[in-house]
C-alpha cells in the first residue's frame, strides 16, 4: 500500500495520459504521449 505521494513536475500536459505501474518499484510513472 502507498504511504506518500511525491510531485515532480507541475509541467503542464498537451495529451496527459499513459499512466504505468512498475509493481516491482511500488512506482506509479507518467506519460504524456505527445511529448
Amino acid at each position: 500500500m502507498m504511504d506518500s505521494v511525491s510531485v515532480l513536475s507541475d509541467h503542464i500536459c498537451e495529451l496527459g495520459e499513459g499512466p504505468s505501474y512498475d509493481p516491482a518499484t511500488d512506482t506509479l510513472f507518467w506519460f504524456d504521449i505527445v511529448n
